[in-house]
């Protein structure tokens, strides 16, 4: 769903609705074309894997970086993959200082048959 500027992701997890910024915490790719299985989304941009009931990374991000407690993970690649090179540089420190930040959740409830999600006005 969008409204305006803001692109929500309600999904049915195995806990029931939950309604975030269909944004992956990382760099911000749709998570709406990533994979969910229960309650993990996973991004298709760099395989990180999101609880969405707890808003904790599961997987973080091939590219690595600081999770939300600002614990750092390194870089990694998938099984059957040749292992990631990371060359020093400002590429290198910038995917090292990338923080995953927590989701925001958007209240929701269904009434009448009928899914509602509160959109915060500009500006909220």
């Amino acid at each position: 769903m969008t409204f305006g500027d803001l692109d929500v992701l309600l999904a049915h997890t195995s806990l029931g609705i939950v309604a975030v910024d269909d944004r992956c915490p990382h760099m911000s790719a749709p998570l709406s074309l990533g994979e969910l299985e229960g309650c993990v989304v996973a991004c298709p941009l760099h395989m990180g894997r999101f609880d969405l009931a707890s808003g904790d990374p599961v997987q973080m991000p091939t590219t690595g970086g600081l999770d939300p407690e600002g614990n750092y993970h390194p870089t990694w690649s998938p099984a059957g993959r040749d292992p990631k090179p990371d060359v020093p540089g400002r590429k290198a420190e910038a995917r090292r200082l990338t923080r995953v930040r927590r989701f925001r959740y958007y209240p929701v409830r269904i009434a009448d048959g009928v899914i509602e999600v509160a959109i915060p006005l500009a500006g909220d």
